[in-house]
């Protein structure tokens, strides 16, 4: 039963890992999604030959991406606005980006950038796809590597070529610089001034004049009826599968939990664990043979120091040329197997505790190598771990028992295409409903899930009562839909609305007097008028500011303020003014002075 679970589990898992290996770094090799297709470049930059295998891995990060953020239902045929179809855009997007990383990390080699083996591990073991409990694994290092047909050598070197790129990318921010002219220009923008009058009129002051007949009333429903219609509604039956909600039907001896650990003791077993420090005397993989033969003897020179009393951290302190760990003595932390170069890995395994290696050489250069820790092989005992087997196999047998009537909920979904009875029959679930809903949603519950209130209200669904795809509210939690009524959107009658006619109508009035009488107050400021013809005249007050800053000084006078820093120079003897509405639906009259 176990080995059909796995198989079974082998999709699910690969599944869920591209959701998770999207994060900075991941240089996945995805060949397998793809028909055909080796790793052969496929294009050149300045000589470098770009592989198929780099591009074909970007360009499936960005479907799935985008899958993510729209859902499942993208049409990648469809087309752009650029005329191309999205999937064509997503292509030429990866060939730009492998393009830009390529010179980039030519850039970084150029201009002497390089990474440390520490700094590689250091990288590995910080990301949280490769821990178990807050700590690096392994175990699950090397699998998640397998899934995805990459190597250890071939993923850190990836990891390396990345740390080149993101260091002269950070190298280059922090030396950016601004020419002088454009520092003058900015300072001289921000110590601009200007000085304005302005009077501030609320619309809302004319309301209670205002007293609109029932003919008035009635004319602005029948010329405005889409602002008085009832929402669509819609009422909704689905069918909803969750793993956590299938019985625990599987009975487990302890013969049975006892055969999985066996099978499965690698899972309870911790490997032997070193901790290490290292000297290193870089040396080019392409190093001449009278090269290697000088950085060798420098590396013996300094074994020698140590076997002579010298400690290891010391020398490593003033002659090691690995930035990362040269301050720490050297130190390298925890060793892991298949993390580091595999050189460098075995020397550290074969040592006894303290030991110092021969000079050991690997694709960084040239290192002497020191085991400073031993952790030794820890192995659970059967009764520390059979609740945690017990639960797992309980939790795998759900799963599967979910995966099979997922399949068989699609199918009779899609057999039975205008009622969910037949699939509710077959799998013993209960049809359920979700009230009258708009388009808006409802504050909880599926009706707030905005994903499935946009398909209910798809065109798709809303009108032809058919059911829906399985809708995947998470790995082991989907629902099947069908919309069972359908009220369409209609204008409401006059009299159930007219208190909101009536509202509507007062406020468009109130605008159109507010905007005649702003009119006549821009001619009076035109003018030259000051407070007092304000003040009589319309009840209004002329307001002065002297000096005001770009930088508002509430956000209330982001609107004016703003508006006055756009306005032109005023010329002797013409005055500049203007209009504005605020954020708050005032208008504003402004004479700059």
């Amino acid at each position: 039963m176990l080995g059909i679970i796995r198989e079974k589990l082998k999709g699910i898992l690969a599944t869920v890992i591209v959701a998770i290996l999207i994060v900075p770094f991941a240089l996945w090799g995805v060949s397998n999604y793809f028909t055909g297709g080796g790793n052969e470049g496929f294009a050149e930059v300045n000589g470098e030959p770009i592989s198929a295998e780099e591009y074909r891995r970007l360009y499936f990060i960005k479907r799935e991406r985008l899958k993510q953020l729209l859902g499942n239902q993208v049409d990648f045929s469809a087309p752009t606005v650029e005329g191309s179809s999205i999937d064509e855009l997503l292509k030429q997007e990866a060939i730009d980006e492998v393009i830009r990383s390529a010179v980039l990390r030519q850039l970084g080699y150029q201009s002497g950038y390089r990474v440390s083996a520490a700094e590689v591990q250091q990288t590995i073991g910080a990301d949280a796809n490769f821990q178990v409990d807050g700590v690096f694994d392994q175990q699950r290092y090397e699998e998640i590597l397998r899934i995805n047909n990459r190597t250890p050598q071939q993923f850190e070197a990836a990891i390396m070529r990345d740390l080149i790129v993101r260091q002269l990318e950070q190298g280059l921010i922090q030396t950016a610089f601004v020419t002088s002219p454009l520092v003058a220009q900015k300072v001289a923008r921000d110590k601009q001034r200007r000085s304005y009058e302005y009077v501030e009129l609320d619309p809302m002051r004319f309301r209670g004049e205002l007293k609109p007949s029932e003919e008035q009333l009635k004319k602005f429903y029948q010329d405005n009826q889409h602002l008085f219609v009832s929402e669509a509604q819609a009422q909704v039956e689905y069918l909803e599968l969750k793993a956590s909600a299938l019985p625990e039907s599987q009975q487990l001896t302890r013969e049975d939990l006892f055969f999985y650990y066996e099978e499965n003791l690698a899972e309870y077993t911790r490997p032997e664990r070193r901790k290490a420090a290292h000297i290193l005397l870089t040396l080019e993989s392409e190093a001449d043979a009278d090269t290697v033969a000088s950085v060798m003897a420098r590396a013996q020179a300094l074994r020698e120091q140590i076997e002579q009393g010298k400690s290891f951290a010391k020398v490593a302190q003033e002659s090691s040329e690995d930035p990362g760990s040269a301050e720490q003595g050297g130190d390298l932390g925890w060793v892991i197997r298949g993390q580091f170069d595999p050189a460098v890995e075995a020397a550290v395994y074969q040592l006894n505790l303290n030991d110092v290696s021969e000079p050991v050489r690997s694709t960084f250069g040239v290192h002497l190598v020191q085991t400073t820790y031993i952790e030794p092989v820890q192995v659970k005992s059967f009764e520390e771990v059979k609740d945690e087997i017990a639960q797992l196999l309980r939790s795998q047998w759900q799963e599967e028992q979910f995966y099979e009537l997922s399949e068989t909920l699609a199918s009779m979904a899609f057999e039975y295409p205008d009622s969910l009875e037949p699939a509710a029959d077959m799998l013993g679930l209960q049809v359920q409903q979700i009230g009258w809903l708009t388009e808006a949603g409802l504050d909880s519950g599926l009706g707030a899930n905005r994903n499935i209130v946009n398909q209910i209200f798809s065109e798709e669904l809303l009108q032809s009562g058919l059911n829906s795809e399985p809708i995947e509210l998470s790995p082991d939690h989907l629902i099947v839909l069908r919309v069972a009524e359908h009220q369409p959107s209609q204008p409401r009658d006059y009299q159930q609305v007219k208190a909101e006619v009536k509202e509507a109508w007062l406020t468009e009035q109130a605008k159109q007097k507010a905007q005649q009488q702003i009119d006549v107050i821009l001619k009076g400021l035109s003018g030259g008028e000051g407070k007092e013809y304000f003040a009589e005249e319309f009840n209004l007050t002329l307001e002065s500011v002297v000096g005001q800053t770009r930088h508002p000084s509430a956000a209330a006078e982001s609107t004016r303020v703003s508006t006055v820093f756009s306005m032109s120079k005023p010329v002797e003897g013409e005055p500049v003014v203007t209009a504005v509405e605020d954020e708050q639906g005032k208008l504003i009259a402004i004479r700059l002075l």
